[in-house]
């Protein structure tokens, strides 16, 4: 009958698992939905756009203006036209380049209608001219330093998102691993006190038989009925527990779990388990704010550069004509006519004391220094915890082995008072005493095993690998 009832409960508990959803699964509908995380791809996939904004401001772009100038002042001299009606057209490209350089061609078209000093009108008058013109910054962007710098800082930018998205997935899933433990912890409680609850029954019927039969006393049944009492509120204590962590694990997911997708830990044979892949290098924490080290660098560089004088050099050709048809106006005043002007100019800017820069860049020092401390603070922090995370893994593996030990130390002590107690040799309270015994040492393997669990996961964690951790322990 007992091997029965052992190939029954074996069934069922194979059952279970097999019905019972995957931490991976659980996992990847968590990703799938989790808000944070979902903000934080939008601000990876805008921090990814930025990288692209820099070099899709450098297009090329076309320009226009037009003008309508009715004037009709008084010259100051008779030897100049006083135009009356001015009509212009500037047309043409321009284009920024990395290198910092500006390139500009542009076509303008006029048309002038008015009179001499006299009064005389002079009918109309078209004017055209093309201009090529090119300036280079020499000083603060020189030859895009700067320039290069901000696709610098964007990619950088670009990378920390991405981190932090790792960071923000991790953090979350840390939550969920969490909380899944708890439930197979308290799944597995409340599969413990339902057998202690069987086992107490059981005891209280075989008292009740031996009172009756005058071979017991009452106290006898009435100690029996009060251990199964007993048991009967642990098991509802239980049930409040596995309700409460499913009811967390659902706040992670965003809808109701039932018991039947959780797993609980059991007895099986104990094996090592499969530390997570990284070193502290990895930490997501460190790695953002090493990321974020090398942006605010790049920054002070650039800021550096703001302190020195604006100059540019500018060179420029320019052809035009004026004729009394459009088309001589056109024709002759393109580029390449004798009528040209050339010209090579240089400007300069230069605060005087350049303070604005001087506190901007302090502003930028000021964040460098603080973060450097931080991550060396932090390197520190992570460290310490990895070797103590590693020598807790440890030390729960023992108590797990001992713990197997001491529990079949106790189902064999159980076993022989009640024995004893059948013959007489044993009075019920030490019968109680080894299951409660062996009630404790079953609660605390299984404990054990959900504190191995959650430090594993928080080593994956300190190495920002437990997303993959997850989908490689196959639970």
């Amino acid at each position: 009958m007992k091997r029965i009832t052992l190939i029954v409960s074996l069934f069922l508990a194979l059952s279970v698992a097999e019905s019972a959803t995957k931490l991976s699964d659980f996992s990847k509908e968590f990703l799938g939905i989790n808000q944070n995380i979902d903000q934080q791809i939008i601000n990876t996939k805008q921090a990814e756009i930025n990288v692209e904004l820099i070099d899709a401001y450098r297009t090329w772009s076309v320009f226009y203006q037009g003008s309508l100038d009715d004037n009709s002042l008084e010259s100051s001299t008779s030897l100049r036209s006083n135009p009356v009606k001015t009509l212009s057209h500037t047309i043409g490209l321009t284009k920024d380049f990395d290198w910092g350089g500006n390139f500009s061609f542009s076509n303008s078209m006029t048309s002038l209608e008015g009179s001499n000093f006299f009064g005389t009108l002079n009918g109309k008058t078209y004017g055209f001219s093309q201009t090529l013109s090119y300036t280079q910054d020499i000083s603060q962007n020189f030859f895009g330093a700067n320039d290069r710098r901000e696709i610098k800082e964007a990619e950088l930018g670009h990378e920390l998102q991405k981190t932090l998205l790792t960071t923000e997935k991790e953090k979350g899933l840390l939550r969920l691993t969490s909380a899944w433990v708890d439930a197979k912890l308290a799944l597995a409680l409340l599969n413990l006190q339902n057998e202690a609850l069987d086992r107490a029954r059981r005891r209280e019927n075989l008292v009740s038989k031996r009172v009756r039969d005058g071979l017991k006393e009452k106290v006898d049944l009435y100690q029996a009925q009060g251990s199964r009492e007993q048991q009967i509120e642990e098991l509802r204590n239980a049930e409040i527990a596995l309700r409460r962590s499913l009811e967390t694990l659902g706040e992670e997911l965003h809808r109701p779990v039932s018991k039947e997708e959780v797993a609980a830990f059991n007895f099986n044979p104990i094996i090592k388990s499969m530390m997570p892949d990284g070193q502290l290098a990895t930490n997501n924490e460190i790695k953002a704010l090493q990321t974020r080290m090398e942006i605010l660098k790049s920054t002070l560089d650039r800021k550096d550069n703001l302190l020195r004088p604006d100059i540019s050099l500018t060179g420029s050709y320019t052809s035009n004509d004026y004729d009394p048809t459009n088309s001589e106006a056109l024709s002759n005043g393109m580029i390449g006519s004798d009528t040209k002007e050339t010209s090579i100019g240089i400007s300069i800017t230069w605060p005087i004391g350049s303070k604005p820069a001087e506190l901007e860049k302090s502003k930028t020092n000021i964040e460098k220094t603080y973060t450097q401390k931080r991550k060396e603070k932090l390197e520190k922090n992570v460290e310490i915890t990895e070797q103590f995370l590693k020598r807790q893994i440890s030390l729960v593996e023992e108590n797990l082995v001992s713990g197997k030990r001491r529990r079949g130390l106790a189902q064999k002590a159980l076993s022989e008072y009640n024995k004893l107690y059948n013959r007489g040799r044993a009075d019920l309270d030490q019968v109680i005493r080894a299951e409660e015994a062996l009630i404790n040492t079953e609660k605390q393997f299984v404990q054990s095993m959900a504190g191995r669990s959650k430090v594993l996961f928080q080593l994956a964690y300190l190495y920002g690998s437990l997303g993959e951790y997850v989908m490689k322990i196959g639970e």
